[in-house]
């Protein structure tokens, strides 16, 4: 069985982690790029089967650094490249009676709930909803 940090897209981390071949942009070539700096700075053991990576991936302190270190990676590739996309059904015609929701609410006002999603890491909209509550408190 190969190493596991042969760095193709079979590579057992990526699988795992949910990195099989999906979003192959910019998105995937920064994880790629940032995985490579990890790797030069550790050593993995080769693995003679998947059962052995998994095995040594939830039972050694190695392993489990090792699979934090992923998911930390993957986190500062979203905060680098964001997944963007409209919200769900915002100004569609089918829906004539949605607005996007930058058009509903003053611009400033907007600033003000991105701002608090941002440092709460939540969405715009639960940014809003947080505030409609605190109104009805």
């Amino acid at each position: 069985m190969r190493n596991c940090c042969h760095g193709n897209e079979n590579h057992h981390c990526q699988n795992r982690h949910g990195w099989n071949g999906a979003g192959r942009g910019r998105r995937r070539e920064l994880f790629d790029k940032k995985y490579e700096e990890y790797l030069k700075s550790t050593s993995i053991p080769e693995f003679e089967s998947e059962e052995d990576y998994e095995t040594w991936l939830t039972t050694t302190e190695e392993g489990k650094n090792h699979c934090n270190h992923i998911k930390r990676i993957q986190e500062e590739v979203n905060r680098e490249i964001p997944w963007g996309g409209r919200r769900m059904n915002a100004g569609r015609k089918s829906c004539g009676n949605k607005i996007p929701f930058n058009r509903r609410i003053d611009e400033s006002k907007l600033e003000i709930l991105k701002d608090y999603a941002q440092k709460h890491n939540i969405t715009e909209t639960e940014a809003l909803e947080i505030a409609i509550e605190k109104l009805l408190d």
